[in-house]
């Protein structure tokens, strides 16, 4: 859908966490461009406690558009933040400032860090001609160990697990930051083509998809849950057409003709052994709920799961509204 601004000034609440990528080394720089404009409401946080003190002043003040300056983990702060109470429910723009930033590729842009803060400040204070919006369902999540229930747009285990494991510890580690995940992805996808034991061990998981009867547990590779529509590299690994909030996709265990088959559905192209039959399932869901011991992340951040503890849950918490800035 797109919009046109108004003639009118547009205030804008901006939180830069300083903790994030980009932000650690260009953060005096930042400030120093939002010090010229005072439409930009600019507040620097070092802790999730300052970010919810910062929506508290924005929506005291009931600023249309906030603005959050760092990584795919800010961005979830700030969705915990704005849905935890929802009764403040303004435009959001996400200006890619972390190490990771996955979800810029779908509700954002991309682009160097100082270039889209001038955007942003355009828009604070001037018309625009043409603001694209985009809606999106948030994901709830439930039972992680040790944790409150919080907000996200994108959940993964099994792989995923491994993948970030090898990128902290072999691309990290050696100063590589912004191509990290990237470059990390392809290493993992190639161990997995090539059956390293390394990126290959499964999870064994138990599932119960909209509140249906619970499944059978089974040795999973790959499971992901997600808002997003496309991820890093413009990847879209679902196929499914039913109806639901999130996209659900999972890679059995010893899935046939995986070197044949996985490369197409990470483009969301369903080959002739993309079917549940092989090992490959992809569908929409509303809930979901899955009982496993391990780790998983949502939206980089890494968390511990339990059985003990009982399943994760995954429901539809709420909707929010991105605003992208223009090309």
């Amino acid at each position: 859908m797109v919009v046109r601004a108004t003639p009118n000034a547009v205030p804008v609440g901006l939180i830069s966490n300083a903790n994030s990528g980009r932000n650690r080394k260009q953060l005096a720089a930042v400030e120093a461009l939002l010090a010229r404009h005072p439409h930009v409401h600019h507040v620097v946080t070092h802790r999730l406690e300052e970010l919810d003190l910062a929506l508290q002043d924005f929506a005291s003040q009931q600023l249309p558009v906030v603005a959050i300056n760092g990584g795919d983990g800010t961005l979830s702060q700030l969705l915990t933040g704005l849905l935890k109470h929802q009764a403040y429910k303004p435009l959001v723009v996400m200006v890619p400032g972390g190490t990771a930033n996955m979800h810029v590729e779908d509700i954002g842009r991309k682009g160097k860090l100082l270039k889209l803060l001038n955007q942003l400040c355009s828009l604070s204070e001037q018309t625009l001609p043409q603001l694209e919006q985009v809606s999106r369902p948030i994901m709830h999540i439930q039972g992680a160990t040790g944790h409150l229930p919080f907000y996200g747009m994108f959940f993964g285990t099994g792989i995923i697990m491994h993948g970030i494991e090898y990128t902290h510890a072999n691309i990290h580690s050696r100063g590589i930051n912004e191509s990290g995940p990237a470059l990390g992805m392809i290493r993992t996808l190639w161990g997995l083509l090539r059956k390293d034991p390394r990126f290959c061990s499964p999870f064994n998981i138990s599932l119960q998809l909209n509140q249906q009867e619970p499944e059978p547990a089974q040795d999973i590779s790959l499971l992901v849950v997600s808002s997003l529509e496309r991820l890093f590299l413009g990847l879209h690994p679902y196929w499914g057409s039913n109806e639901g909030a999130f996209h659900f996709t999972t890679v059995r265990d010893g899935a046939s003709k995986i070197l044949r088959t996985l490369p197409g559905l990470l483009r969301g192209r369903q080959g002739k052994y993309a079917s549940e039959e092989h090992g490959y399932r992809s569908q929409k869901i509303n809930q979901l709920a899955l009982a496993f011991d391990g780790s998983f992340t949502v939206d980089g951040e890494l968390y511990q799961a339990r059985r003990d503890n009982g399943p994760i849950q995954i429901s539809h918490g709420g909707d929010i509204t991105f605003l992208k800035l223009p090309l």
